[in-house]
């Protein structure tokens, strides 16, 4: 990967987050100083990937053309954010939708991963012939969170044989996306 993984998440929480994030916002949301966060903004301003005005920054069609890109490579056809109410109040999860992908080690090694990365915990989910399932035990989703399964099946075309990463955090949705984007690189090894 050409840019790293702290571009990645900030192109990622800028194309989330929506609109103008100040430098502060970003700074808190993925906790990282502000001097930081002031030198990857002016690195992805200088290839085009964000627009900076006096609101703050945004992500422009290059950027997320590049995050895009980048998260295909990764086998993501995918991304979005949903509120997990079922997990808690003010728990938000960053979804990847993954095409034909099937991680071959342990499950909780792989969330202990973006745990590590600052999200309070993270589901792998896998689209079986009988509905979205958890594994290993291969509970189906919807019997534990019936919500979200339906919020999931409702935003992305799924078929057989997908996964889904979903890291969560009650602290913010750039915990979560740190928490994602630690799980993309760790399966990549």
């Amino acid at each position: 990967m050409s840019t790293g993984s702290s571009e990645i998440e900030v192109l990622m929480l800028l194309e989330l987050a929506g609109g103008f994030r100040s430098r502060k916002y970003i700074s808190r949301e993925l906790g990282i100083g502000e001097g930081v966060a002031r030198k990857i903004l002016a690195g992805l301003k200088s290839r085009g990937y964000i627009e900076t005005l006096k609101a703050g920054s945004h992500i422009t069609e290059a950027g997320r053309e590049f995050l895009l890109c980048n998260l295909k490579q990764r086998q993501v056809v995918g991304i979005g954010s949903f509120k997990l109410s079922e997990l808690g109040e003010d728990v938000v999860a960053v979804v990847a939708h993954l095409r034909g992908f099937r991680y071959t080690r342990s499950i909780v090694e792989l969330r202990d991963v973006a745990v590590k990365a600052g999200a309070d915990g993270a589901l792998i989910i896998y689209a079986e012939p009988e509905g979205l399932s958890l594994p290993p035990s291969d509970e189906l989703l919807k019997k534990y969170a019936p919500k979200f399964s339906s919020m999931l099946t409702k935003k992305f075309e799924i078929k057989v044989g997908d996964a889904f990463f979903v890291p969560f955090s009650g602290e913010g949705l750039g915990y979560a996306i740190r928490g994602l984007v630690s799980m993309l690189k760790y399966v990549q090894k």
